[in-house]
C-alpha cells in the first residue's frame, strides 16, 4: 500500500496532530528542501492471496549527502527547517524506515523494510522540491501445509539462513510471516509426529533464495493417504473349521451333455 508523507521547508510535521509552524527568512546562498516521500510497502505475492493492510508510516530515517559527505542523519519527524535550508550545490536524499539489523531481529520475525534515494540540485532562494519513492527491499517468508487429517499428529518447523532460525506458524498471513534481506538462502527443517508416536524429521534439499520485494510461500504436503499395513499368518497344521459353500441348481438351465455311444 502506497501512502505519502511530506515535509515543507516551513511546517515541521511532528507526530499524531501535534503540527508546529516554523517562519523562516530567506538567506543567501541557501535554498530550502521541500522533502516527499512516497513509500509502497506491500510485497509482490507469488499466489493469490489477500493484500494485507499497510500501516501507517513510521518514524523514517532520512540522510543527507553531498558527495561523499554525511551532512546529516535524523528520524522524519525530528528534522527541523535549520536541516532542510541548505547551501547551493548537488545532494542525495537517502530515506529507510529501519536498518537491516532492525528489520531481523535474531529470534524475532522482522518487519517490512523499505528505503530509497534521490539526487537533485539545491538552488539559493527558493524552495527546492526531492521526491524520494521507497520500496519494499527486503523479502517476507511464510509456510503453509495441507497434510491429509490423519496422516500426522503434529506437525513443527523452522526455518533458516544459516544464522537466524525461526520456528514457523502456519499459514499465509502477514501475522505469520518471517523477513530476511534479499538474497538469503532459505533453508528449512520439518518435525512430524506419525499416529503411533514415532517422530520424524525433513530437511530441506535445496535452498530457496529471497527476492527483494517478492513473498515468497512454501507449502507442504503429504504424498499420499497411503498406511502401512502390517501383515500377520498364522498357521495351524489341525484342519477342524469346516467352510460352507452353497449352490442352488435348476433343472431347467445348464447345458446338456450329449450320451456316448454303446
Amino acid at each position: 500500500m502506497k501512502k505519502t508523507i511530506l515535509f515543507a521547508a516551513a511546517l515541521v510535521a511532528m507526530a499524531a496532530c501535534n503540527k508546529n509552524v516554523i517562519e523562516v527568512a530567506p538567506s543567501d546562498g541557501f535554498g530550502y528542501i521541500n522533502l516527499g516521500i512516497t513509500a509502497d510497502t506491500e510485497m509482490v505475492v507469488t499466489k493469490a492471496a489477500e493484500q494485507p493492510d499497510g500501516a501507517e508510516l513510521p518514524n523514517y530515517n532520512i540522510t543527507l549527502k553531498q558527495g561523499e559527505t554525511v551532512k546529516w542523519t535524523r528520524e522524519f519527524s525530528k528534522m527541523t527547517t535549520d536541516d532542510l535550508t541548505q547551501p547551493a550545490g548537488t545532494y542525495t536524499l537517502y530515506v529507510e524506515n529501519l536498518t537491516e539489523e532492525e528489520a531481523a531481529p535474531a529470534g524475532a520475525n522482522g518487519a517490512v523494510r523499505v528505503a530509497g534515494s534521490v539526487d537533485f540540485t539545491v538552488k539559493a532562494g527558493i524552495e527546492n522540491t526531492a521526491e524520494v519513492t521507497c520500496e519494499a527491499i527486503n523479502s517476507r517468508v511464510t509456510v503453509a501445509n495441507s497434510f491429509t487429517e490423519g496422516v500426522f499428529s503434529a506437525a513443527e518447523i523452522t526455518i533458516t539462513d544459516g544464522n537466524r532460525a525461526l520456528p514457523m506458524a502456519w499459514g499465509h498471513t502477514e501475522e505469520n510471516g518471517a523477513y530476511y534481506s534479499a538474497g538469503k538462502s532459505i533453508t528449512w527443517t520439518l518435525t512430524v509426529t506419525l499416529s503411533d508416536g514415532t517422530k520424524k524429521t525433513y530437511s530441506d534439499p535445496e535452498a530457496t533464495v529471497t527476492v527483494a520485494k517478492k513473498w515468497t510461500q512454501i507449502n507442504f504436503s503429504n504424498s499420499s493417504t497411503n498406511g502401512k499395513i502390517l501383515v500377520e499368518i498364522l498357521v495351524d497344521g489341525v484342519i477342524s473349521e469346516t467352510i460352507e459353500v452353497s449352490e442352488t441348481i435348476d433343472p431347467l438351465e445348464g447345458t446338456v451333455v450329449p450320451t456316448p455311444e454303446a
